[in-house]
């Protein structure tokens, strides 16, 4: 199997698993050297994927952080030349929770569902549709992820797990 290797893809890091990030835009890292000379380019982006603001306002979960993605996508795209890597080669990632966004992220790639929300948030008017996706062990059924989780991990829910 042959292997090709665009020029500088960008490669932007979903990182929604159990950790809030707070960063307002995506930069550029890099991984000690070796994703730059290796002609790759890493951004890691922040999403919102809690319901609450620090002061207590409410707004809700989905589709808060594909938006975030696409944001994210747009403004690589914007800044196109300014920023390092080639935007026509956006590959996202992402683990767990965070592995289903970059599912999400390429199959609604320039869906007008989402036209409202990107307008609201002032996203630059570029394309958000990506090159490919790495979904790394997704969890997309969230509905039942917390029982999983709790089952697992939990230590609140001690009469069930003595069932």
């Amino acid at each position: 199997m042959k292997c090709i290797r665009a020029s500088k893809p960008v490669i932007p890091e979903c990182r929604a698993n159990l950790m809030l990030y707070r960063v307002v835009l995506p930069f550029v890292r890099n991984q000690s050297g070796s994703s730059i000379d290796s002609s790759w380019i890493y951004i890691t982006k922040g999403l919102n994927h809690v319901e609450r603001n620090n002061d207590g306002t409410y707004y809700g979960k989905a589709p808060a952080a594909i938006v975030d993605l696409k944001v994210a996508v747009r403004y690589i795209r914007h800044n196109k030349g300014v920023l390092p890597g080639d935007a026509d080669y956006i590959i996202s990632t992402g683990v767990s929770a965070g592995g289903a966004l970059p599912g999400l992220l390429a199959a609604s790639g320039n869906c007008h569902l989402y036209d409202a929300y990107l307008n609201e948030t002032g996203a630059a008017d570029e394309p958000d549709n990506i090159y490919a996706s790495a979904c790394f062990c997704p969890i997309t059924d969230l509905e039942h992820a917390d029982g999983a989780y709790e089952w697992m991990y939990g230590d609140k829910n001690s009469d069930f797990v003595k069932e």
